[in-house]
Formats: C-alpha cells, structure tokens, sequence
C-alpha cells in the first residue's frame, strides 16, 4: 500500500478526485515525428524481412518504461508499476519490462502462466468474475501472486477456498465510489465496504494488503 505519514499524498489525490476538470485531447505529433526518425532503419528491415512484421524498439520500450516509473517515484519512492500482460504477451517484451523493475498485471490464468514462465515474482491479479478454479490455481503460487476482489461474492469464494485448503494469500479490493460513472461496474461500492467490514473477519487466511 502507498501512504505518507504527514497523509499529504491521500489529501492531494482527494482533492484531485472532487475537481471537474477539463483535459485536451491527445497530440501523437511527437509519436508520428519519433517512427518517422526510425524510417531508414525501419526500410532496411523491410529490405531485409518477408513483410508486414512487428517492430519493436528495446531502447524506446526501456526508456518509456524508465520514464514512466521515475515520475512516479518523484512523488512516491515506493511505487511500482505493473505491466498488463493484455496488452502485449509478447514474450521479449514481457521480459524486458521485468529486467527494468516492473511486475506484472494478469487477468487470466493463461496470463498467470506466461507471468510464471517469464520468472515473474511480483504478479497482481485482477478479473472480475473469478472461479473457483482460478482462485485454486492463483493459491498454487500466493507466493508470487496478490489478487484482488472485485465483489462480495468473490470475497467470499476466496475465503471459503483458502479455509478449505488452510492457505494464506494476499489480497486487495477494487473500489469504487459515486465519481466513478460508468465505471461503477467494476468493484464493490465504497461505503457498502465500509458499512460489510465485519465480512472480512470471517476469512483469517487472506492478509488484506490495500484497497484499488
């Protein structure tokens, strides 16, 4: 969990929540501009290669990454990103981004899969709608993976499973509150958390890290 002790962070991120602001739309100049300065590298694969095919710059993907993390860490030292596997799985890629600190974000257990084979350690699940196989088989490996809830039903399969098999995982829970909009779909209605408390001393077994 991220937190400040002078609750600094948490004050600045209410605040930022309750404005009504207004944000221009995306500029892709700069993108168009950077593929264009790759061009005669970019003709001399396809010179090269059968084509079409998929270009993928290292230096670029570390150097997004690299500045991705460091303007958070500006603000947060703790922080870390986790890169969503659906995305990209490519397998390079997922490799790379974990040789420059990430962990990473999983929605299936295919994706836990890839996550495991890439030698991952630090993996978040997060799926809404979650069976009774995927949360057998995320306990396989609580030690690498943290899952998060997005429902009471799903709360309480995860409890019901980990007293069951006497296992202990880590877990979150996605939120969310009125400014949501449609996003309300996902995750459990903040105040209903507050109100259901008494709901997680049911399941010792899962340790309660944060609320996303």
């Amino acid at each position: 969990m991220l937190r400040r002790k002078d609750g600094t962070l948490f004050r600045r991120t209410e605040r930022f929540l309750k404005e009504d602001s207004v944000y221009d739309k995306g500029n892709l100049l700069s993108v168009v501009q950077t593929i264009l300065g790759k061009k005669e590298r970019i003709m001399q694969l396809a010179m090269k290669h059968p084509t079409p095919f998929y270009v993928y710059d290292e230096a670029a993907l570390d150097e997004s990454v690299d500045r991705f993390t460091d303007a958070f860490r500006k603000e947060i030292p703790s922080f870390k990103a986790y890169y969503a596997l659906k995305i990209n799985h490519y397998f390079p890629i997922v490799k790379r981004v974990l040789k420059r600190g990430m962990g990473l974000d999983v929605g299936s257990v295919r994706e836990i899969r890839i996550a495991l084979k890439a030698g991952c350690e630090d993996i978040v699940y997060f799926s809404p709608g979650k069976t009774d196989d995927d949360i057998t088989t995320t306990l396989e490996y609580a030690d690498k993976i943290r899952i998060h809830i997005d429902s009471f039903n799903e709360l309480g399969k995860l409890g019901a499973i980990t007293n069951r098999q006497k296992r202990t995982i880590r877990a979150g829970v996605r939120i969310h509150v009125d400014f949501h909009n449609d996003w309300k779909k996902y995750g459990i209605q903040i105040m209903e958390l507050a109100e259901k408390h008494i709901f997680f001393g049911f399941f010792p077994r899962w340790q309660f890290l944060l609320m996303q």
